[in-house]
């Protein structure tokens, strides 16, 4: 069994002739993917006041009426920190998260290549971004907060000091890690998720389907009842 994600854009030339290559060679189309089928950049090669502007009003708005406030923020030394709030904001999503340890043991070897601000408003914690900073591309991971920071709408303001601190680390691009894709039977949660996202108004890309090939026979009942996430499980 090949299972394929690749980086070839809907829009690239070569497209359509890379679909018919694949197909060509027996491979199919599967709903199953473990990176963002379709996504969006924010241009960090501009000034920050010229980001800034691009924004959606509503975007603006949350993030001045948030500049007014007591909000701090820390950049480092925070991990076990966001753990925290991100094991929080899994339990009320009813969403999975490894244990500390293991969690920990996944991002740690990264270093300085993974970043976290913290929120804080009069000492109180209010939510957190997580992303990985690879320059020329940062790539959102993570935006968890408590049921303060989400009534405060912190969001908005976590994903600009992000993008922000990105540029300032040699960044030119910020992906903000997925928006809901039509072509595949995604969480409808997404749907609201990704509207939020277009408020950033980042360039939109959307990629080739996955593509697999079943060697095995006793594979091919798996893949038309579309249980093959079985063997892609994050242990």
């Amino acid at each position: 069994m090949i299972f394929i994600e690749s980086d070839i854009k809907t829009e690239n030339a070569d497209y359509k002739e890379f679909d018919k290559t694949f197909n060509m060679l027996d491979y199919k189309n599967i709903n199953l993917f473990l990176s963002p089928t379709k996504t969006t950049y924010i241009d960090l090669s501009k000034s920050e006041t010229a980001i800034l502007a691009g924004f959606d009003q509503d975007i603006r708005k949350q993030l001045k009426r948030n500049s007014k406030k007591n909000i701090s923020f820390k950049t480092v030394g925070c991990m076990d920190e966001f753990y925290s709030i991100l094991y929080e904001t899994s339990r009320r999503g009813k969403y999975f998260v490894h244990s500390f340890k293991n969690w920990k043991a996944k991002w740690e070897p990264f270093g300085d290549e993974v970043q976290f601000i913290l929120a804080y408003i009069d000492g109180e914690l209010l939510g957190g971004n997580m992303f990985t900073v690879q320059p020329p591309v940062a790539f959102g991971l993570s935006l968890p907060s408590t049921v303060h920071g989400k009534n405060k709408r912190i969001a908005a303001t976590l994903i600009w000091e992000g993008i922000k601190r990105a540029k300032a680390l040699g960044c030119t691009k910020f992906d903000l890690n997925g928006l809901y894709d039509e072509r595949y039977n995604a969480p409808i949660k997404w749907v609201g998720l990704t509207a939020f996202k277009r408020k950033f108004k980042g360039n939109e890309v959307e990629f080739m389907h996955p593509k697999i090939k079943i060697y095995k026979w006793y594979l091919r009942p798996l893949e038309r009842l579309g249980l093959l996430w079985m063997f892609f499980v994050d242990a």
